[in-house]
């Protein structure tokens, strides 16, 4: 195998113990590569992230938390598997041995060849979730007929990625700012004269919620906050990173391609290549790509991934339903949403003001009349109609609402 040293004068240079370490490096550069491939700044900067942390961890454990914060589909949980994994094979391959074995782990499945645990916090009464996490004893609430060990119970150690970690109940909060504090816990129901368990456990949090906004609003415990973040790993979306997407899609057609029995990923034409590379804004990140992928290769390649996400984008608006009482700020956002979606070529133009106007209402016409005033969308890329016909309905609609206002030119004037 290649080393980066690699020349006579550096072997003979270098004593046993350096050699080794330099190798292990190297190896562990090349597992970190495999995993999490690519050639952006934003790639390399991240993997070189999770070694250090990682490292240090294994040498001093001194990282007690790692935060996976980014937007809903950017891959967080899928990244603490690849930072579990690569924790797990510093630890058990020191000597960079057996190669073919880890590259033959499946991506999906790396948190289970970790030995990671995994705990979603979202909608677990308080009683279920303290007992996930800590464990309980026997008679500590209605149905705990014996002892049970929770994730944090460990005689080793273990990473356990807490998911959704942002939709922690206030009790469970502060359960963790404890165990992140003083690497102690108790179980649910534990008498005080019991001596506190010591965890060995890293937590690895994830959640796409704005944590900084939420302990302003008092929904998450500043303290908490404070203890998990010594290390924060921001994954952007798929559209301020759109040099990943290539990677990501090959990557994703390679693992379909397998799944279906091929012998090599199909081709996706240069319409379809383009449209995931350079157009769509992909909302649902690296999910929605995966999925649209997934539907591509259901259809056999008969129909587009244009086609089939634009098909997606349109039933999911169809569906949607907006709750009161902030009924008309999510109607408004639904319209906005999917007007910067008709303008990008990802959904059905309209085929008239009419048509728009029947749909959505005055609610619509205003926020479309803003996206106008403001030169944010063309009307052009809007309705099938011409822009001019729409630009004088518009300016109808104004004057029967006595808000007559001078739209600025179109962009594609």
């Amino acid at each position: 195998m290649h080393l980066r040293i690699n020349d006579f004068w550096h072997d003979v240079c270098l004593d046993t113990d350096q050699l080794n370490h330099a190798r292990t490096t190297n190896l562990s550069d090349q597992f970190l590569e495999f995993f999490l491939p690519g050639q952006s700044p934003r790639l390399a900067a991240l993997r070189e992230e999770v070694g250090r942390i990682n490292v240090a961890h294994k040498n001093h454990r001194v990282v007690r938390s790692v935060l996976l914060v980014g937007e809903r589909g950017t891959g967080k949980s899928q990244l603490a598997e690849v930072i579990a994994a690569h924790l797990y094979w510093l630890r058990n391959y020191p000597d960079g041995s057996r190669e073919q074995e880890w590259r033959q782990w499946p991506l999906k499945k790396l948190g289970v060849f970790a030995q990671m645990r995994r705990q979603t916090l979202t909608a677990l009464p308080d009683e279920l979730a303290e007992s996930a996490l800590f464990g309980h004893k026997k008679g500590a609430y209605t149905g705990a007929y014996v002892d049970r060990d929770g994730a944090f119970k460990s005689s080793g150690d273990v990473d356990l990625l807490l998911d959704e970690v942002g939709d922690a109940t206030p009790v469970i909060q502060a359960k963790l700012l404890e165990v992140l504090e003083t690497g102690l816990f108790r179980p649910l129901g534990a008498k005080w004269e019991e001596r506190p368990i010591d965890t060995q456990v890293r937590v690895l949090a994830a959640t796409n919620r704005n944590l900084v906004a939420d302990t302003v609003a008092m929904r998450f415990r500043a303290d908490l906050l404070d203890r998990l973040t010594t290390f924060v790993i921001a994954l952007p979306p798929l559209r301020e990173s759109r040099e990943q997407i290539p990677v990501i899609l090959e990557a994703i057609l390679l693992l379909w391609a397998a799944k279906f029995g091929l012998e090599s990923a199909p081709e996706v034409g240069a319409s379809d290549r383009d449209f995931v590379l350079n157009q769509y804004e992909w909302p649902g990140n690296i999910r929605e790509l995966e999925h649209a992928v997934t539907a591509w290769f259901v259809w056999s390649n008969t129909r587009s991934l244009r086609e089939l996400v634009v098909e997606n984008a349109q039933r999911l608006q169809q569906g949607a339903i907006v709750d009161a009482p902030d009924a008309e700020v999510g109607l408004r956002k639904m319209i906005h949403n999917h007007l910067t979606l008709v303008s990008q070529g990802a959904a059905q133009p309209y085929d008239s003001f009419g048509a728009f106007r029947g749909k959505y209402g005055d609610v619509g016409v205003e926020v479309l009349d803003e996206l106008n005033r403001t030169a944010s969308i063309d009307l052009a890329s809007l309705f099938a109609c011409s822009a001019a016909s729409v630009q004088s309905q518009l300016s109808g609609w104004r004057a029967s609402r006595g808000t007559v206002r001078r739209p600025r030119r179109s962009r594609r004037a």
